[in-house]
């Protein structure tokens, strides 16, 4: 796996993790719910997206075959998943530890963040690097 796929999984185990123990039916649940949920706001066409060269000297090409067919997602949506998430009266607390993908939608979980060891894996790890560098 990616550094870049690391990262991601990372935020999706971190959300579950915290909607464990933060969340509706946390173990640490307060008088007031934290939701938390991942997401994947998608391939949104702005400059970035645009300038970008993941193919080379074809990337403006491709890019432009992308949009074409629709692949992109306009600039002036790239933001409605975060803002459902976030905001939205559509958000629900039952929908706290889940990813979220375009539009607003739960998205399928990889074998990893099924995995129901790997959230507290991850959190246990991040709280060890944490104290070994005098932050907690």
């Amino acid at each position: 796996m990616t550094r870049y796929g690391q990262s991601k999984l990372a935020n999706i185990l971190h959300a579950k993790e915290l909607n464990s123990i933060y969340g509706p039916n946390g173990s640490l649940k307060s008088q007031e719910e934290i939701w938390s949920m991942s997401l994947h706001a998608g391939v949104v066409y702005t400059d970035l997206a645009k300038k970008t060269t993941f193919a080379g000297p074809l990337t403006p090409y491709l890019g432009i075959m992308l949009n074409f067919l629709g692949m992109y997602i306009p600039a002036n949506k790239g933001a409605n998943t975060s803002v459902f998430c976030a905001a939205s009266d559509g958000s629900r607390s039952e929908m706290s530890g889940e990813y979220f993908v375009p539009y607003e939608k739960v998205g399928k979980s990889s074998k990893n963040v099924r995995d129901m060891v790997m959230p507290e894996k991850l959190w246990k790890w991040i709280e060890e690097e944490f104290k070994e560098r005098k932050l907690l």
